[in-house]
């Protein structure tokens, strides 16, 4: 896995890489505190990985 730090007016990460789908859950579970995630998408991509996303973040105890 790659990580790409951007400095906008704040700075976040960006991970790349194969096979991250399946533990997306865990990786937000283990940013703390999280409870609530939005899913931002496009027609293009949505149809591809979007249900397979919701359903691993809301496995994950997630609401989306």
């Amino acid at each position: 896995m790659k990580t790409v730090t951007v400095a906008a007016s704040k700075t976040y990460h960006i991970h790349i890489g194969d096979q991250l789908l399946p533990t997306l859950g865990e990786q937000i579970q283990s940013l703390g505190k999280v409870q609530k995630v939005c899913i931002v998408s496009d027609s293009n991509v949505f149809p591809l990985y979007g249900r397979t996303v919701e359903s691993n973040l809301q496995h994950s105890g997630l609401d989306t």
